[in-house]
């Protein structure tokens, strides 16, 4: 049984501590605050390919931007976004391992080009970085208000 395995799975009372494996995967699990943590050496899952990005959607929402795409396995999900192209000083990130993404970013400039990269990493540590997008942010909604003449 690998390093982590909860005691009563454990058929032996001595396990080699997990800090020693360089390349590990951690699986935990929660259940009415019961938490339990396994970790596997990566070599024992098998998995180094990390996941496949497609689908990348991204739309003007009001003075927001919503980006979504898909991953072939699940795999968390974070937006990087900035002004300029190839920097993005601001990430967005939802860490639910899903694989159908949504991130919506707000608190933008209204008529500001933003350039983003959607990036996604599943659970063995594998990361995959989509291609550069760009959008420009939508003003407020405004209202018109017509006045009643006599």
């Amino acid at each position: 049984m690998p390093c982590g395995t909860p005691a009563w799975l454990r058929p032996m009372a001595h396990c080699r501590r997990s800090a020693q494996v360089a390349n590990r995967i951690i699986l935990q699990s929660a259940n009415a605050g019961r938490r339990e943590t396994l970790t596997f050496p990566r070599e024992i899952i098998g998995d180094t390919a990390p996941p496949q990005i497609s689908n990348v959607v991204v739309t003007r929402v009001g003075a927001s931007i919503r980006v979504t795409w898909n991953t072939n396995e699940f795999a968390n999900s974070t937006v990087l976004y900035g002004m300029q192209t190839g920097s993005y000083p601001q990430s967005v990130t939802n860490p639910l391992f899903e694989r159908q993404h949504e991130i919506n970013l707000t608190g933008l400039r209204g008529g500001t080009t933003y350039f983003l990269r959607v990036r996604s990493a599943d659970l063995s540590g594998n990361t995959a970085t989509g291609a550069e997008r760009s959008i420009v942010a939508g003003g407020g909604v405004y209202l018109p208000y017509v006045a009643r003449r006599r």
